[in-house]
């Protein structure tokens, strides 16, 4: 019995396999937030969105993330566990886990460094060696440099009301949304059938 299913067991379920439905919420959020957010984004300020209000399009980044994350999780912890407080439950931290948390770290970081130093040689190897690869190249490169100047213009800003927004944007909504769905909703189901170490190993 995994150590998460005092609270699933408080909170119902219906009967419905807890996998399925963690599989469900991370499939409609994804479509929510990818298509139907992005759309909205492009909807109100166009493509190039650099030309509108900064602070326009980062409150707009914000409702998003509350309309298709946030929200769509405590919807579908109401309705198949009868109750959103799953999304709250928290459980002491072997300091095993915690110990293992930092290994992997310390071991990931700088592998996810050299993993990203060895397909960039790679790539530009292909480039040099294949016409089409070295189109392929020009039109990801041309994409890295649209999205720095979007990320550049999301996050300068001229004067402390910019600057509260922008920590407002990228630190408080992000972690509160991601966090409730990911940590909550999506590991509260999880934790229903598979142990604290699998659930944690795959959230």
């Amino acid at each position: 019995m995994s150590e998460f299913d005092g609270d699933s067991q408080e909170n119902g379920g219906g009967g419905v396999n807890p996998l399925l439905v963690a599989a469900l919420g991370l499939a409609v959020t994804f479509f929510l937030y990818q298509f139907v957010g992005a759309g909205l984004v492009f909807l109100l300020f166009g493509l190039d969105f650099t030309s509108a209000n900064p602070n326009l399009v980062r409150l707009m980044n914000s409702a998003v993330q509350v309309l298709f994350l946030l929200l769509p999780a405590l919807v579908l912890a109401k309705h198949f566990f009868n109750s959103p407080t799953i999304l709250l439950s928290a459980h002491p931290v072997s300091w095993k886990y915690v110990a293992l948390f930092g290994l992997g770290m310390t071991v990931v970081l700088p592998l996810i460094s050299s993993l990203g130093v060895v397909i960039l040689y790679a790539f530009q190897e292909l480039a040099r060696v294949n016409v089409g690869f070295a189109e392929f190249k020009l039109v990801l490169d041309e994409l890295n440099t649209q999205l720095n100047a979007q990320y550049k213009f999301l996050l300068g800003f001229t004067n402390p009301l910019d600057m509260a927004i922008i920590v407002f944007v990228v630190a408080f909504t992000p972690a509160v949304a991601e966090e409730f769905l990911f940590r909550g909703f999506f590991m509260g189901a999880l934790g229903v059938r598979l142990s604290a170490a699998a659930t944690l190993t795959i959230t």
